[in-house]
């Protein structure tokens, strides 16, 4: 097993497919695909982002509410609007990519 805080990844077999993190409403989950997924986000509104902080820099999630289309690349988000985009949070702030 390889401990990543919260996360143990059995190394002892190979899995052969990508694995995709998925977010149920009992348990956080990984799994795999059969066909070419990549990572399943949960999708948010950037009013119910947490807080950026440093511990959270570099993550990505997905809101729901941009308001421009498309929002502009390494724009401060705000919510209101009905256009998807990830989000990253650079430990200030949550910007589009």
């Amino acid at each position: 097993m390889i401990n990543l805080g919260q996360v143990n990844f059995d190394d002892s077999s190979v899995i052969g497919q990508p694995l995709v993190l998925k977010k149920t409403s009992s348990l956080n989950a990984i799994g795999t695909v059969a066909t070419g997924a990549g990572l399943i986000f949960n999708v948010v509104t950037v009013e119910t982002l947490p807080a950026a902080t440093n511990a959270l820099k570099g993550t990505v999630l997905a809101v729901s509410d941009a308001p421009t289309t498309p929002p502009a690349l390494g724009a401060t988000l705000t919510g209101g609007g009905t256009t998807f985009c990830l989000a990253l949070c650079t430990g200030t702030v949550w910007v589009a990519v």
